[in-house]
């Protein structure tokens, strides 16, 4: 986590208790704190940051409430940005996206935080220039396509089957999808295993 902050008393203290309340964000953070008038003696801080206005409490020697002390933070994080349009079905490569700083406020938990996370699959919404990623914005490319020919493949025991069959849907591997045996007429739900073989579990 980095950090940047300019305070008279008590930084080290204020920038760790910071630190710690973001380390739940899975991507780098930077912050700045910003204190009109930070006094010496014992600081309460606060159990949660928010962006914006907080406040530190001041105690006396005898441990009760002297005043607050209002400070604002401002937090970024570091995630993926589109480098340009990236139009709706693209497959995403490495070199259609940067890194780019955003403010904490206009991203939410969901922004994907890692480039590798997002090159090698497909856009489903409408990207612009410096768009950032959430989970929902990308998805496994299709290793198969509704009407694509492919292998029913099952195994019962030690007999491996393999019947001619077509996919019903879009499947991308691993995923479970509806297809047409072609020998039977039966439609079957069977998960992909490649572009050109699914698997029908037989219990």
């Amino acid at each position: 986590m980095i950090f940047t902050f300019a305070l008279a008393v008590n930084q080290a203290e204020l920038s760790a208790s910071i630190s710690d309340y973001y380390s739940y964000l899975d991507v780098p953070v930077t912050f700045s704190v910003k204190v009109e008038d930070m006094p010496e003696g014992k600081l309460v801080f606060p159990s949660r940051y928010d962006v914006g206005y907080n406040e530190l409490d001041l105690l006396g020697s005898n441990h009760l409430l002297l005043r607050k002390i209002p400070f604002y933070l401002e937090v970024s994080v570091l995630v993926p940005v589109a480098m340009g349009v990236i139009n709706k079905g693209d497959i995403i490569s490495k070199d259609m996206l940067v890194l780019d700083w955003k403010p904490l406020r206009d991203v939410s938990q969901q922004v994907i935080g890692k480039i590798t996370d997002i090159a090698g699959k497909e856009n489903v919404f409408y990207k612009t220039k410096g768009n950032v990623f959430y989970k929902y914005d990308v998805k496994e490319q299709d290793a198969i396509k509704i009407n694509d020919e492919c292998s029913i493949n099952s195994r019962v025991g030690r007999v491996s089957i393999s019947m001619p069959g077509v996919s019903l849907k879009n499947g991308s591997l691993g995923s479970t999808i509806k297809v047409l045996n072609k020998q039977t007429g039966k439609t079957l739900e069977a998960r992909v295993v490649d572009s050109k073989n699914v698997e029908v579990e037989i219990y």
